[in-house]
């Protein structure tokens, strides 16, 4: 639900089950280029997804489950880029930052995110490549398993005590083995 496209090279982009936009790094990288949005996008236009990430969504939805994926990366951004990786149908809800939100938040963005939703928090498990992702997740009363293919090191994800795996298919068992 948040982390799903995660930084996998300097301006690549990977997708897993349950994540966001790692829009943190390519805003900084946004930022430090001239501070718009414009760049972010532009820094968009040549992602991929990570091999296997889209038979992950699939087999997720198959076994009668379901995604969505929320991020602060900017929503108007957001759309098209699920829509160019075909994989907006594998989400039941996706939402970026809106116009506006500018200090919004991770916990405050899936707080909303989860009462769009309608689900028990209870029963989700957010899959992330940040601790903070963690630390939203808690915030929101789901559960979290972080994935090492963003941008923050291995330590800096143990640091959040939840389960942290090094393949997005890792992720997707661990989640499954979270305790309802």
């Amino acid at each position: 639900m948040f982390d799903t496209l995660a930084g996998d090279q300097p301006n690549g982009l990977v997708a897993g089950v349950h994540a966001e936009l790692r829009a943190a790094t390519i805003l900084r990288m946004a930022r430090a280029a001239g501070g718009t949005y414009q760049h972010y996008e532009a820094l968009t236009k040549s992602t991929v997804l990570a091999s296997g990430a889209k038979q992950l969504l699939v087999e997720w939805q198959e076994a009668g489950l379901t995604q969505s994926l929320c991020s602060l990366a900017p929503h108007e951004s957001l759309v098209p880029l699920v829509r160019t990786h075909d994989i907006e149908q594998h989400f039941v809800r996706v939402d970026g930052r809106r116009t506006g939100q500018t200090s919004t938040g991770k916990a405050e963005q899936l707080a909303h995110h989860v009462a769009a939703l309608d689900v028990d928090p209870r029963r989700m498990v957010v899959i992330g490549d940040a601790a903070d992702d963690a630390v939203a997740a808690s915030h929101a009363g789901a559960r979290a398993v972080l994935y090492t293919g963003g941008s923050h090191s291995r330590a800096n994800l143990m640091s959040a005590g939840v389960p942290v795996v090094d393949t997005l298919a890792e992720a997707v068992q661990a989640a499954k083995r979270l305790p309802a």
